[in-house]
């Protein structure tokens, strides 16, 4: 069932969407950091009075590393971040959340309930899910690292003007990879919630939709919150979005607090809430299922 769920999502024409969507996502990042270091350079070659050779040196050398290219589309928050963020919950959203319901609603869920439990079904259903994003979104930037070495050199080692200049490569790129496994708990706990929420919502292009519109508004009611004075709850609201909580994570890092610290916890919070909430919906959706199959 695992395997069969999986491939199934493998063969679909959504994992080229999202994979070309990704795509453009960082090559737009990366034609804006590749025009920095040239403008740089062009002019180091015009020598103006004003500019300070020796920085402006040291920024177009540690350009020249591919692993610096990927250090600033991570570990910078930028537009960047959020549009990955608002494409992955959005695509994932509308092509995960609401099969559930549709499984019942075609009576699938009868058949799969007359080979295995409702419990292994709906284990190993979310199961394929996730290890599907993780490997996708994962995947895809893992290669992008790859190719960023590969094609403009320079290996693992930080570079001159890295905030982690002196560090071992292994460290290194284990920092650089921290980003993105705060993106995908963020987006695999999202799109389970919303997927278990079907335990309470029948129709499956409500739930289809619902991803979308946390991403789009969680930030407008956290920013609504403060401009009404109040702060603190709107401190916590925003700690519930992606953006604030990955804005959080990255200036820890870019301080090298590399070891546990109060902002880093603040940063995971909705991750660690959504796990409870997970099993709470996970539980109240075997019992339902298996109640209505009885029926």
């Amino acid at each position: 069932m695992f395997k069969l769920q999986l491939l199934r999502y493998y063969n679909s024409k959504f994992t080229f969407v999202i994979l070309l969507l990704m795509g453009v996502i960082t090559g737009i990042r990366y034609a804006e950091l590749y025009s920095f270091p040239r403008q740089l350079a062009r002019e180091l070659r015009s020598n103006p009075e004003d500019l300070n050779v020796e920085m402006a040196t040291a920024i177009v050398e540690s350009y020249r590393s591919g692993i610096f290219f990927f250090e600033n589309t991570v570990m910078q928050f930028s537009d960047f971040q959020t549009m990955l963020w608002y494409t992955l919950g959005t695509f994932f959203g509308v092509f995960f959340c609401g099969r559930l319901t549709r499984d019942i609603q075609t009576n699938y869920m009868s058949y799969i309930a007359s080979r295995v439990t409702v419990r292994a079904y709906l284990r190993e259903t979310l199961s394929a899910q996730v290890i599907y994003m993780i490997s996708i979104v994962g995947g895809f930037f893992t290669m992008v690292l790859l190719l960023s070495v590969i094609i403009r050199g320079g290996g693992l080692t930080p570079p001159e003007l890295s905030h982690w200049a002196g560090y071992s490569s292994i460290l290194y790129a284990t920092i650089l990879l921290a980003p993105l496994i705060q993106l995908l708990l963020f987006l695999t706990t999202t799109i389970l919630v919303f997927t278990l929420l079907g335990v309470w919502i029948r129709n499956r292009y409500v739930l289809q939709i619902l991803p979308f519109i946390y991403v789009i508004g969680m930030p407008l009611i956290a920013f609504t919150l403060r401009t009404a004075n109040l702060w603190p709850l709107g401190r916590l609201v925003g700690l519930m979005t992606f953006d604030e909580a990955n804005d959080l994570f990255i200036n820890s890092l870019n301080q090298n607090a590399v070891h546990m610290n109060l902002p880093i916890v603040y940063a995971w919070l909705f991750p660690l809430i959504s796990l409870v909430v997970i099993i709470v919906l996970y539980r109240l959706n075997v019992r339902k299922y298996e109640k209505d199959l009885l029926v």
